[in-house]
C-alpha cells in the first residue's frame, strides 16, 4: 500500500510491510517478532506485573502495538530519507539538515495534526 497523496504513512501501509510475526511467551512476559518485506525484523515486548491478572491476548496485543510504533518512525525516517515528504519538511537556514514542521508529526495511534 502506497503512502496517501499528501505523503502520510497510514496503518494501513505499516500492516503492508509485515511480512511474519512471531511470539513468544514466559511467564507473563509476551514478545513479538515483526519480519518486514525486507527481512528486516522489528521487536515489541509487554509483561504483566501482577501473574494473576496476565491475558495472553492483551499481552500479544500490547507487545505488536509496541513493535508497529517503531515501524512507523522507521518508516517516517525511511520516507524522510527518500525525500517522499518534500512539503512537510524545511531545513534550518544555513543547513541543509531537515527540520520537521510541528504538523508532520507521527504516533503509534496514527498522525497527529497537519
Amino acid at each position: 500500500m502506497a503512502l496517501t497523496p499528501d505523503g502520510r504513512i497510514t496503518p494501513e501501509h505499516l500492516e503492508s510491510l509485515i511480512v511474519d510475526e512471531t511470539y513468544d511467551v514466559i511467564d507473563t512476559t509476551t514478545r513479538v517478532s515483526l519480519k518486514l518485506a525486507n527481512g528486516f525484523r522489528v521487536h515489541g515486548e509487554s509483561a504483566c506485573m501482577v501473574p494473576a491478572n496476565f491475558d495472553e491476548a492483551k499481552g500479544r496485543e500490547l507487545a505488536r502495538a509496541r513493535a508497529v510504533a517503531k515501524i512507523w518512525e522507521l518508516e517516517g525516517y525511511h520516507q524522510m530519507a527518500k525525500g517522499a515528504h518534500a512539503g512537510a519538511f524545511g531545513s534550518v537556514k544555513g543547513s541543509s539538515a531537515p527540520v520537521m514542521h510541528a504538523g508532520a508529526r507521527w504516533s503509534p495511534d496514527g498522525p497527529i495534526g497537519g
